[in-house]
């Protein structure tokens, strides 16, 4: 049953039962990943934005590392190649 997973919303008033599926005890998560979307438990994007962010940094500086000088027009072509789809 690793497949399934069990989100508790709603904080402290939320009353934690623990879910089984044919006897199996079903794993509690507080944040998980769902159509290409992270869903924490307290509804908050916080963590699908920095996923987001830190993703786009990281393809920032693939694209800028291995040039020593980046045109405007060269600069776009690689962003809207690159970078756009995933901040879509």
């Amino acid at each position: 049953m690793d497949k399934y997973k069990v989100m508790h919303l709603g904080g402290d008033r939320n009353i934690q039962y623990s879910y089984s599926m044919k006897s199996a005890k079903l794993e509690t998560t507080a944040l998980e990943k769902n159509l290409g979307v992270w869903i924490s438990n307290s509804m908050k994007a916080v963590e699908h934005v920095a996923r987001a962010v830190s993703k786009a940094n990281q393809i920032l500086g693939q694209i800028g590392r291995p040039f020593t000088f980046m045109d405007c027009r060269l600069m776009r072509q690689y962003y809207t190649s690159l970078m756009w789809p995933h901040l879509e």
